[in-house]
């Protein structure tokens, strides 16, 4: 085991220091507009039935106009924590039983 200089090691702990608070991420207080946006998207979700969001994810999966038709075959499916609310597969679109 070599023996670093004391300089060696002083520099050694400054930037292994310097990467440790970089890594540190943001200011972990939330601001008061990022709680308005949080409330507006979740009093917008309310707002939209499991009817809706089974239509859309349907739609959405069926549709050739999206990422979804260059991923296809593949399976899809919604729910929550306590179900799943609806699935479905789609083939592929040189599939003739399309």
């Amino acid at each position: 085991m070599k023996i670093l200089r004391p300089h060696a090691r002083t520099t050694l702990a400054t930037i292994t220091l310097l990467l440790l608070s970089a890594c540190g991420g943001g200011d972990d207080e939330p601001t008061a507009t990022a709680d308005s946006q949080s409330a507006d998207v979740r009093e917008l979700a309310m707002a939209v039935s499991d009817s809706q969001r089974i239509t859309a994810a349907t739609n959405t999966a069926n549709s050739s106009s999206n990422a979804c038709w260059a991923a296809r075959p593949f399976y899809w499916e919604i729910g929550d924590s306590a179900a799943r609310k609806a699935s479905g597969s789609v083939k592929s679109s040189s599939s003739s039983l399309n």
